[in-house]
């Protein structure tokens, strides 16, 4: 179902292998996800510390569409996985002609924090300033997954996920959700423009 997650660096190997056979295993599955039952997430009250140290809370993206996954920055498989999704997704909602904001919330702030975000921003070139990373306290980042329905799991030394996106229109209700089950659909794609001009590959016939 999912993939690797609190592995020392040494042992990447064993975690990337947990995350490739716990990842298949997800992908055969096609039970529907819980549906959290937060009425408005940019109401909720917790704080995070950003990738710049700066304070943060969900409520400074009021009036934003974002796409909010949780993973964490020595996770392998799912996580970058995830990641490439988000990317291809924004690419999606530009060609749309939408501005949307990416916030990635920690599963485990024991290994991340402002410092782990940075690099990992470098190293993957993710370095859009509308892409976000957050961290919070040990508490609050179990007071979130539980709200939001992003369950993780200690499986030997390595933290388990699923593959999870969630969609939140700018009145900060969850509009869609992905999930391994519809891991290929495209939030954006009704909205992008019809093809007016045969040879213009950036639109839709």
């Amino acid at each position: 179902m999912s993939g690797p997650c609190k592995a020392n660096r040494s042992r990447y190997a064993v975690a990337g292998m947990v995350c490739l056979l716990l990842g298949v295993a997800g992908l055969q599955s096609t039970a529907p996800a819980a549906e959290p039952t937060v009425a408005n997430l940019y109401e909720l009250p917790f704080d995070w510390q950003d990738e710049h140290g700066e304070l943060a809370r969900l409520g400074q993206w009021q009036g934003h569409t974002l796409m909010l996954t949780m993973a964490y920055s020595i996770c392998r498989e799912v996580c970058s996985y995830t990641l490439h999704r988000l990317e291809q997704l924004q690419q999606s909602a530009a060609s749309a002609g939408l501005a949307v904001d990416i916030v990635v919330v920690s599963y485990d702030p024991s290994v991340d924090g402002p410092g782990s975000w940075l690099i990992y921003r470098r190293r993957h070139h993710l370095l859009r300033t509308d892409w976000h990373f957050l961290t919070g306290s040990d508490a609050v980042t179990k007071q979130f997954a539980a709200a939001l329905d992003f369950p993780s799991w200690l499986y030997d030394e390595h933290r388990v996920h699923d593959f999870k996106i969630l969609l939140i229109n700018p009145a900060g209700e969850i509009a869609s959700t992905l999930t391994w089950a519809n891991r290929n659909e495209d939030f954006f794609a009704k909205a992008a423009p019809r093809c007016r001009h045969p040879d213009n590959g950036s639109c839709r016939s």
